[in-house]
């Protein structure tokens, strides 16, 4: 049986869903204002500078992750494991502009924590998305002002997608550093036909040998910042490989042309200072 949070987090998402593809672009009752275009499109994909798109596909991509991560704890659950916490502290890694923090539980249910290299995306949810804890860091770790064993559950939606491949597996120590002991951490990956549409066929060859590749962020002359991120393409196997060094992986689910979802539980008997 899944756990009481759990389940009301889920229902609420599917809730949100339901409103949104019956009453229009909105959720109900959700008055809080989408960022502007043009800050979007320096963090995500151009589409999602359409308000409809950025909010129905915000929902989605964190339904798709919590219901990954009930489905995992269901499953360990059964297993006479450690209970989920009634209460949980969740963190999202890389939270942008809030596409899916705005649909993150409600304060009575769980304390939640966000997280972004970006200064400016941080002051945009922090003006808008109220309830949060915010932490700026850098492009490595440690994120200085969260302390050890502090967190019940990490998500990071399409960030190890731009995580440069020499850097992942100190990110990931990091966030076993964050996690309570049994901790859960839920992460994204290119799937097979995101892939295969990034690549060319040289890359694509170089991927199916070494497991692996990054592409370099494109910039616009002019300026410092990469108008489209640098993308990491892993296969399943060299994905599961990088991540299992730290974790242990309980479940993946695989999206047809959207970004896979991996959940992964903390070693309950490692050590991380």
């Amino acid at each position: 049986m899944r756990r009481p949070f759990l389940d009301h987090w889920r229902d609420d998402l599917r809730a949100i869903a339901t409103a949104l593809d019956t009453h229009g672009s909105r959720d109900r009752g959700d008055a809080r204002p989408i960022p502007p275009p043009e800050l979007i499109r320096r963090v995500n994909s151009a589409e999602k500078a359409d308000a409809a798109v950025f909010l129905r596909s915000g929902v989605s991509d964190l339904q798709a992750i919590v219901e990954t991560l009930a489905d995992a704890v269901e499953s360990r659950t059964r297993d006479r494991e450690p209970p989920f916490p009634a209460h949980p502290t969740i963190m999202e890694l890389g939270c942008g502009l809030g596409r899916l923090l705005r649909h993150a539980p409600d304060p009575a249910l769980a304390h939640v924590i966000a997280t972004d290299v970006n200064a400016g995306s941080l002051d945009w949810c922090r003006a808008h998305l109220l309830n949060v804890d915010y932490h700026l860091h850098g492009p490595l770790p440690p994120i200085a002002s969260l302390p050890a064993a502090s967190i019940d559950v990490v998500y990071a939606h399409s960030v190890f997608t731009h995580v440069p491949l020499e850097h992942q597996t100190v990110w990931l120590r990091e966030l076993a550093r964050l996690l309570r002991p049994a901790g859960w951490l839920a992460i994204t990956c290119l799937g097979h036909v995101q892939q295969e549409a990034l690549l060319n066929e040289e890359e694509q060859a170089i991927l199916r040998t070494t497991g692996a590749i990054q592409i370099r962020p494109e910039y616009m002359p002019g300026h410092d910042d990469p108008v489209m991120y640098g993308a990491v393409c892993q296969t399943v196997a060299d994905q599961e490989a990088t991540v299992g060094a730290v974790f242990d992986i309980v479940r993946r689910r695989e999206r047809h042309a959207r970004q896979d979802v991996v959940v992964a539980r903390r070693r309950v008997r490692e050590s991380h200072g």
